[in-house]
Protein backbone atom coordinates (compact mmCIF):
# COMPACT_ATOMS: atom_id res chain seq x y z
CA UNK A 1 0.00 0.00 0.00
CA UNK A 2 1.22 3.45 -0.82
CA UNK A 3 2.91 5.44 1.90
CA UNK A 4 1.93 8.73 0.25
CA UNK A 5 -0.21 10.72 2.66
CA UNK A 6 -2.25 13.86 2.63
CA UNK A 7 -4.15 15.58 5.46
CA UNK A 8 -7.89 15.14 5.74
CA UNK A 9 -9.31 18.51 6.70
CA UNK A 10 -12.01 18.53 9.42
CA UNK A 11 -14.02 20.93 7.25
CA UNK A 12 -13.87 18.55 4.28
CA UNK A 13 -15.70 15.41 5.49
CA UNK A 14 -15.60 12.14 3.65
CA UNK A 15 -18.40 11.72 1.16
CA UNK A 16 -20.39 8.47 1.34
CA UNK A 17 -18.68 7.30 -1.84
CA UNK A 18 -15.19 8.06 -0.54
CA UNK A 19 -15.87 6.39 2.80
CA UNK A 20 -17.05 3.22 1.11
CA UNK A 21 -14.16 3.36 -1.38
CA UNK A 22 -11.67 3.63 1.48
CA UNK A 23 -13.30 0.68 3.22
CA UNK A 24 -13.26 -1.42 0.06
CA UNK A 25 -9.60 -0.61 -0.54
CA UNK A 26 -8.71 -1.65 3.00
CA UNK A 27 -10.92 -4.72 2.61
CA UNK A 28 -9.02 -5.69 -0.53
CA UNK A 29 -5.49 -4.88 0.64
CA UNK A 30 -5.87 -6.37 4.12
CA UNK A 31 -8.36 -9.10 3.26
CA UNK A 32 -6.31 -12.03 4.51
CA UNK A 33 -5.57 -10.38 7.85
CA UNK A 34 -9.13 -9.17 8.42
CA UNK A 35 -10.81 -12.28 7.05
CA UNK A 36 -9.17 -14.66 9.51
CA UNK A 37 -10.18 -12.40 12.37
CA UNK A 38 -13.73 -12.50 10.98
CA UNK A 39 -13.57 -16.30 10.76
CA UNK A 40 -12.51 -16.44 14.39
CA UNK A 41 -15.37 -14.11 15.33
CA UNK A 42 -17.79 -16.27 13.34
CA UNK A 43 -16.61 -19.43 15.09
CA UNK A 44 -17.36 -17.78 18.40
CA UNK A 45 -20.80 -16.88 17.07
CA UNK A 46 -21.25 -20.58 16.29
CA UNK A 47 -20.77 -21.47 19.95
CA UNK A 48 -24.50 -21.34 20.83
CA UNK A 49 -25.06 -23.58 17.79
CA UNK A 50 -23.64 -26.46 19.84
CA UNK A 51 -26.83 -26.44 21.89
CA UNK A 52 -29.00 -26.50 18.76
CA UNK A 53 -27.53 -29.85 17.71
CA UNK A 54 -28.98 -31.86 20.63
CA UNK A 55 -32.18 -29.79 20.45
CA UNK A 56 -32.59 -30.74 16.78
CA UNK A 57 -32.15 -34.43 17.55
CA UNK A 58 -34.58 -34.22 20.46
CA UNK A 59 -37.22 -32.53 18.29
CA UNK A 60 -36.82 -35.06 15.50
CA UNK A 61 -36.81 -38.07 17.83
CA UNK A 62 -39.59 -36.68 20.03
CA UNK A 63 -37.71 -37.69 23.20
CA UNK A 64 -37.45 -34.24 24.77
CA UNK A 65 -38.56 -33.86 28.39
CA UNK A 66 -38.76 -30.87 30.78
CA UNK A 67 -35.55 -31.74 32.64
CA UNK A 68 -33.62 -31.76 29.35
CA UNK A 69 -34.90 -28.29 28.46
CA UNK A 70 -34.06 -27.00 31.94
CA UNK A 71 -30.48 -28.11 31.35
CA UNK A 72 -30.06 -27.00 27.74
CA UNK A 73 -31.66 -23.55 28.00
CA UNK A 74 -29.27 -22.10 30.67
CA UNK A 75 -26.28 -23.60 28.85
CA UNK A 76 -27.50 -22.07 25.61
CA UNK A 77 -27.93 -18.64 27.22
CA UNK A 78 -24.42 -18.73 28.70
CA UNK A 79 -22.91 -19.83 25.40
CA UNK A 80 -24.85 -17.11 23.60
CA UNK A 81 -23.60 -14.39 25.94
CA UNK A 82 -19.99 -15.58 25.85
CA UNK A 83 -19.92 -16.27 22.11
CA UNK A 84 -21.56 -12.96 21.21
CA UNK A 85 -19.13 -11.04 23.40
CA UNK A 86 -16.16 -12.71 21.71
CA UNK A 87 -17.76 -11.99 18.33
CA UNK A 88 -18.13 -8.29 19.17
CA UNK A 89 -14.57 -8.06 20.52
CA UNK A 90 -13.07 -9.68 17.40
CA UNK A 91 -15.21 -7.48 15.17
CA UNK A 92 -14.02 -4.37 16.99
CA UNK A 93 -10.46 -5.62 16.55
CA UNK A 94 -10.83 -5.17 12.78
CA UNK A 95 -12.02 -1.58 13.29
CA UNK A 96 -8.99 -0.90 15.48
CA UNK A 97 -6.64 -2.25 12.81
CA UNK A 98 -8.42 -0.11 10.21
CA UNK A 99 -8.17 3.05 12.30
CA UNK A 100 -4.48 2.57 13.02
CA UNK A 101 -3.87 1.86 9.34
CA UNK A 102 -5.50 5.17 8.46
CA UNK A 103 -3.36 7.16 10.90
CA UNK A 104 -0.23 5.43 9.57
CA UNK A 105 0.39 3.47 12.77
CA UNK A 106 -0.31 -0.07 11.52
CA UNK A 107 -0.43 -2.91 14.02
CA UNK A 108 -0.13 -6.63 13.62
CA UNK A 109 -3.09 -8.72 14.71
CA UNK A 110 -1.15 -9.89 17.76
CA UNK A 111 -0.30 -6.32 18.79
CA UNK A 112 -3.92 -5.25 18.45
CA UNK A 113 -5.12 -8.26 20.43
CA UNK A 114 -2.92 -7.26 23.35
CA UNK A 115 -5.08 -4.15 23.65
CA UNK A 116 -8.47 -5.72 22.92
CA UNK A 117 -8.45 -9.17 24.57
CA UNK A 118 -7.94 -7.90 28.17
CA UNK A 119 -11.15 -5.87 27.75
CA UNK A 120 -13.35 -8.97 27.45
CA UNK A 121 -15.51 -8.15 30.47
CA UNK A 122 -15.84 -4.55 29.32
CA UNK A 123 -17.10 -5.83 25.97
CA UNK A 124 -19.44 -8.14 27.85
CA UNK A 125 -20.86 -5.25 29.89
CA UNK A 126 -21.08 -3.13 26.74
CA UNK A 127 -23.01 -5.88 24.96
CA UNK A 128 -25.47 -6.24 27.85
CA UNK A 129 -25.90 -2.48 28.23
CA UNK A 130 -26.45 -1.96 24.51
CA UNK A 131 -28.89 -4.89 24.36
CA UNK A 132 -30.92 -3.48 27.25
CA UNK A 133 -30.84 -0.02 25.68
CA UNK A 134 -31.93 -1.34 22.27
CA UNK A 135 -34.66 -3.44 23.90
CA UNK A 136 -35.97 -0.43 25.81
CA UNK A 137 -35.95 1.73 22.68
CA UNK A 138 -37.88 -0.88 20.68
CA UNK A 139 -40.42 -1.39 23.48
CA UNK A 140 -41.01 2.37 23.65
CA UNK A 141 -41.35 2.51 19.86
CA UNK A 142 -43.98 -0.23 19.73
CA UNK A 143 -45.86 1.09 22.77
CA UNK A 144 -46.16 4.51 21.14
CA UNK A 145 -47.40 2.88 17.93
CA UNK A 146 -49.97 0.82 19.85
CA UNK A 147 -51.26 3.84 21.80
CA UNK A 148 -51.53 5.96 18.65
CA UNK A 149 -53.20 3.06 16.85
CA UNK A 150 -55.81 2.66 19.58
CA UNK A 151 -56.50 6.39 19.56
CA UNK A 152 -56.91 6.36 15.79
CA UNK A 153 -59.23 3.33 15.88
CA UNK A 154 -61.28 4.88 18.69
CA UNK A 155 -61.74 8.18 16.84
CA UNK A 156 -62.46 6.32 13.62
CA UNK A 157 -65.16 4.23 15.31
CA UNK A 158 -66.90 7.39 16.51
CA UNK A 159 -66.95 8.91 13.03
CA UNK A 160 -67.08 5.80 10.84
CA UNK A 161 -69.45 7.46 8.37
CA UNK A 162 -67.13 10.41 7.80
CA UNK A 163 -64.95 9.20 4.93
CA UNK A 164 -62.95 12.43 4.81
CA UNK A 165 -62.05 12.17 8.51
CA UNK A 166 -61.08 8.50 8.11
CA UNK A 167 -58.79 9.51 5.24
CA UNK A 168 -57.21 12.23 7.39
CA UNK A 169 -56.66 9.73 10.23
CA UNK A 170 -54.99 7.25 7.89
CA UNK A 171 -52.75 9.96 6.45
CA UNK A 172 -51.90 11.21 9.94
CA UNK A 173 -51.08 7.65 11.00
CA UNK A 174 -48.70 7.21 8.06
CA UNK A 175 -46.99 10.52 8.82
CA UNK A 176 -46.64 9.72 12.53
CA UNK A 177 -45.24 6.27 11.71
CA UNK A 178 -42.71 7.82 9.30
CA UNK A 179 -41.64 10.36 11.93
CA UNK A 180 -41.25 7.70 14.63
CA UNK A 181 -39.34 5.46 12.24
CA UNK A 182 -36.99 8.32 11.34
CA UNK A 183 -36.32 8.90 15.05
CA UNK A 184 -35.63 5.18 15.49
CA UNK A 185 -33.21 5.17 12.56
CA UNK A 186 -31.45 8.27 13.90
CA UNK A 187 -31.00 6.70 17.33
CA UNK A 188 -29.53 3.44 16.06
CA UNK A 189 -27.37 5.29 13.52
CA UNK A 190 -25.82 7.22 16.40
CA UNK A 191 -25.20 3.98 18.30
CA UNK A 192 -24.07 1.81 15.38
CA UNK A 193 -20.34 1.85 16.32
CA UNK A 194 -20.85 1.42 20.06
CA UNK A 195 -18.03 -1.15 20.36
CA UNK A 196 -15.39 0.70 18.31
CA UNK A 197 -14.24 3.32 20.88
CA UNK A 198 -13.73 0.57 23.46
CA UNK A 199 -11.35 -1.27 21.11
CA UNK A 200 -9.37 1.85 20.20
CA UNK A 201 -9.36 4.16 23.20
CA UNK A 202 -7.87 3.61 26.65
CA UNK A 203 -9.47 4.25 30.04
CA UNK A 204 -13.03 3.86 28.79
CA UNK A 205 -15.85 1.74 30.22
CA UNK A 206 -19.05 0.22 28.87
CA UNK A 207 -21.27 3.27 29.26
CA UNK A 208 -18.58 5.63 27.99
CA UNK A 209 -18.01 3.71 24.75
CA UNK A 210 -21.73 3.95 23.96
CA UNK A 211 -21.68 7.64 24.86
CA UNK A 212 -18.68 8.13 22.55
CA UNK A 213 -20.60 6.69 19.61
CA UNK A 214 -23.51 8.98 20.48
CA UNK A 215 -21.39 12.13 20.83
CA UNK A 216 -19.17 11.55 17.78
CA UNK A 217 -22.14 11.12 15.45
CA UNK A 218 -23.96 14.21 16.75
CA UNK A 219 -24.74 16.47 13.80
CA UNK A 220 -23.62 13.87 11.25
CA UNK A 221 -26.44 11.35 11.40
CA UNK A 222 -27.57 12.00 7.84
CA UNK A 223 -24.06 11.59 6.44
CA UNK A 224 -23.40 8.43 8.45
CA UNK A 225 -26.74 6.96 7.39
CA UNK A 226 -25.92 7.65 3.73
CA UNK A 227 -22.54 5.93 4.12
CA UNK A 228 -24.20 2.89 5.69
CA UNK A 229 -26.82 2.84 2.92
CA UNK A 230 -24.15 2.89 0.21
CA UNK A 231 -22.28 0.15 2.07
CA UNK A 232 -25.42 -1.96 2.17
CA UNK A 233 -26.00 -1.50 -1.56
CA UNK A 234 -22.42 -2.63 -2.23
CA UNK A 235 -22.96 -5.80 -0.18
CA UNK A 236 -26.32 -6.73 -1.74
CA UNK A 237 -24.83 -9.16 -4.33
CA UNK A 238 -23.42 -11.37 -1.58
CA UNK A 239 -26.77 -11.45 0.23
CA UNK A 240 -28.47 -12.43 -3.04
CA UNK A 241 -26.00 -15.28 -3.63
CA UNK A 242 -26.58 -16.59 -0.09
CA UNK A 243 -30.36 -16.47 -0.52
CA UNK A 244 -30.12 -18.36 -3.82
CA UNK A 245 -27.89 -20.98 -2.19
CA UNK A 246 -30.34 -21.43 0.70
CA UNK A 247 -33.26 -21.86 -1.71
CA UNK A 248 -31.38 -24.42 -3.81
CA UNK A 249 -30.29 -26.40 -0.76
CA UNK A 250 -33.84 -26.42 0.60
CA UNK A 251 -35.01 -28.01 -2.65
CA UNK A 252 -32.28 -30.64 -2.40
CA UNK A 253 -33.22 -31.38 1.21
CA UNK A 254 -36.86 -31.86 0.25
CA UNK A 255 -35.84 -34.47 -2.30
CA UNK A 256 -33.44 -36.26 0.05
CA UNK A 257 -35.75 -36.36 3.08
CA UNK A 258 -38.85 -36.97 0.96
CA UNK A 259 -40.89 -34.91 3.39
CA UNK A 260 -43.23 -31.92 3.41
CA UNK A 261 -41.92 -28.34 3.72
CA UNK A 262 -43.97 -27.95 6.91
CA UNK A 263 -42.42 -30.97 8.65
CA UNK A 264 -40.25 -30.50 11.74
CA UNK A 265 -37.34 -32.35 10.13
CA UNK A 266 -37.29 -30.03 7.11
CA UNK A 267 -37.66 -26.88 9.20
CA UNK A 268 -34.83 -27.86 11.56
CA UNK A 269 -32.41 -28.86 8.79
CA UNK A 270 -33.29 -25.77 6.72
CA UNK A 271 -32.69 -23.53 9.72
CA UNK A 272 -29.30 -25.13 10.39
CA UNK A 273 -28.21 -24.77 6.76
CA UNK A 274 -29.45 -21.18 6.51
CA UNK A 275 -27.71 -20.38 9.80
CA UNK A 276 -24.38 -21.82 8.64
CA UNK A 277 -24.55 -20.09 5.24
CA UNK A 278 -25.46 -16.86 6.97
CA UNK A 279 -22.40 -17.14 9.18
CA UNK A 280 -20.15 -17.87 6.20
CA UNK A 281 -21.44 -14.83 4.31
CA UNK A 282 -21.09 -12.86 7.53
CA UNK A 283 -17.42 -13.84 7.76
CA UNK A 284 -16.91 -12.51 4.22
CA UNK A 285 -18.79 -9.25 4.83
CA UNK A 286 -17.72 -8.57 8.42
CA UNK A 287 -14.27 -7.15 7.49
CA UNK A 288 -15.91 -4.69 5.10
CA UNK A 289 -18.45 -3.46 7.64
CA UNK A 290 -15.89 -3.17 10.43
CA UNK A 291 -13.47 -1.38 8.10
CA UNK A 292 -16.32 0.99 7.26
CA UNK A 293 -16.87 1.61 10.97
CA UNK A 294 -13.17 2.32 11.38
CA UNK A 295 -13.20 4.80 8.49
CA UNK A 296 -16.29 6.59 9.86
CA UNK A 297 -14.80 6.68 13.37
CA UNK A 298 -11.58 8.15 11.95
CA UNK A 299 -13.47 10.76 9.96
CA UNK A 300 -15.68 11.83 12.87
CA UNK A 301 -12.79 12.09 15.32
CA UNK A 302 -10.58 13.98 12.89
CA UNK A 303 -13.23 16.64 12.33
CA UNK A 304 -14.99 16.81 15.69
CA UNK A 305 -11.86 16.69 17.84
CA UNK A 306 -9.45 18.33 15.40
CA UNK A 307 -7.00 15.45 15.56
CA UNK A 308 -3.89 15.65 13.43
CA UNK A 309 -4.83 12.54 11.45
CA UNK A 310 -4.01 11.67 7.88
CA UNK A 311 -5.70 9.49 5.29
CA UNK A 312 -3.85 7.63 2.59
CA UNK A 313 -4.21 8.87 -0.98
CA UNK A 314 -4.26 5.26 -2.13
CA UNK A 315 -7.59 4.67 -0.41
CA UNK A 316 -9.31 6.69 -3.11
CA UNK A 317 -7.40 5.55 -6.20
Amino acid sequence: MSRNLHPLQPTDPLSPGNAVSASLRLYRDRFQQYFWIAVRATLWALLPFLVLIPIAFLLISGEANPSTWLLLIPIGILLLLYGTTKYIANSALISRLTFNELIDRPETTQEARRHVDPKFWLFFCTYLLFSLLAFGIMIAFYLILIVIGFIGVFIGSLFRDNIALIGVLVLAGIIIFAVLLSFLIRIFTRLFMFEVPLAIEDNINASQTIQRSWSLTKGYVGRVFLILTVGFLVSIPIYIVVQIAVTLLQGIILNILETEPTSVEFQVVSFIIAYILGLISGAVLLPFWQALKGVIYYDLRSRREGLDLQLRDSMFE
